[in-house]
């Protein structure tokens, strides 16, 4: 510690200068720029594989949940701009009122096929953690090193939105990469808890963290089926109909 007056190196923790006798001022330890969630979030996107963990795990399931709103307002940005397109061509078709229902559908059945997804690769890699390697790990913890990649995907959700709106039907492909890159996002953070995580079981990191994928798809092609597929069916109907 040095001292303001004379600038004499006293030893850490003395309190009056052993020199001139000045009071030294008092050094509070800095609080971990982590330890609110600005910081994390912050953190999370400058350094999200190097960046030290908080200690509060609200910070990680808030994060999630910004991750799944952010989803699912993209897949609602996509079904705006295309009921949009069929409201435009109203005059040339006449079928606006028979497709906007179907449209409408169609969105919220892929927003919850999206939702469905990306939750499950969150619960069900804690739950191989846990089960599979036989390793405790509280779910708050876990969702902490989770979700730090997550608020990444946040963004890239925002920028999806944002080029959906901005960019013209040909080339809205652009904001649908920046949604897939978002939507891997969460892919890769699945693989990183599961193969840094102490593994105690018998079987190899690597074939558990395909087994959860497998699962991930199973859970994905039931979903799909169940919210989408008969409206799927109708929108191909009604394109063959209009070409026809």
């Amino acid at each position: 510690m040095e001292c303001p007056h004379c600038h004499f190196k006293n030893q850490r923790g003395n309190k009056f200068c052993i020199k001139c006798g000045t009071k030294l001022p008092v050094k509070k330890d800095p609080v971990s720029e982590t330890e609110s969630f600005f910081g994390f979030f912050k953190q999370s996107l400058l350094h999200p594989l190097a960046m030290k963990l908080p200690t509060q795990p609200k910070f990680g399931y808030i994060s999630l949940l910004i991750y799944l709103v952010m989803a699912w307002l993209t897949v609602a940005s996509f079904g705006k701009k295309i009921t949009d397109v069929f409201a435009n061509f109203k005059s040339a078709f006449g079928t606006t009122a028979t497709t906007s229902p179907l449209i409408g559908q169609f969105i919220i059945g892929i927003s919850i096929f999206v939702l469905v997804i990306l939750i499950s690769d969150w619960f069900l890699g804690w739950a191989a953690i846990n089960v599979m390697m036989n390793h405790r790990v509280k779910l708050g913890v876990y969702t902490i090193q989770y979700a730090r990649f997550l608020n990444v995907g946040s963004c890239l959700f925002l920028l999806s939105i944002i080029l959906t709106f901005i960019c013209p039907l040909n080339v809205m492909y652009i904001g649908l990469a920046a949604f897939s890159i978002a939507c891997v996002v969460s892919t890769f953070a699945l693989a990183d808890v599961i193969l840094t995580a102490e593994n105690q079981g018998s079987l190899d990191s690597f074939y558990i963290l395909i087994l959860v994928y497998v699962l991930v798809l199973i859970i994905g092609s039931f979903t799909i089926q169940a919210v989408v597929g008969h409206v799927i069916s109708s929108l191909t109907n009604l394109a063959q109909f209009i070409q026809g």
